[in-house]
Order: C-alpha cells, then structure tokens, then sequence
C-alpha cells in the first residue's frame, strides 16, 4: 500500500463507522471539539492527521483508535 492511501482509507473508515453510528459530521466536530470544517476534508483522506486527532475522532465515535485503523492493510 502506498503511503498517500493511508489517509483515504482511514477516511472511508471514519465516514462509515460515523454513519453507522447515526452521528452527523456536525454532532462528531461537537464530540471532538473541533470545527465541523476539519471532518470533511478527513474523510475524504485530503488531509493526514496527528495521532492526537485520531484519538480525538475515536472518542467523537465512541470507538476504539485502534478501530480506526483496525484492516487497513498494514
């Protein structure tokens, strides 16, 4: 896998566990404390991320980190 796929992948992972959980891209900004403009461009993998703000995106899910990047093909 190349390095520039990371993001997107875990992305595509972001968006689906958020919507499976029913959660809006405002109410996960809310959960994260964060602007509801930064959730957009990570889930479509425009932007890398701190392992900070994967932890932060974890508990905005209720979720695990490790569920973030949990089969994504490391």
């Amino acid at each position: 896998m190349e390095d520039q796929a990371v993001p997107i992948i875990v992305g595509k992972k972001i968006r689906a566990l958020r919507k499976a959980a029913g959660i809006s891209q405002d109410a996960l900004a809310l959960g994260m404390d964060m602007a509801r403009s930064f959730c957009g461009p990570l889930e479509e993998g425009e932007q890398n991320m701190s392992i900070t703000t994967l932890v932060r995106i974890a508990k905005g899910l209720k979720v695990n980190a490790c569920e973030l990047l949990k089969d994504i093909g490391f």
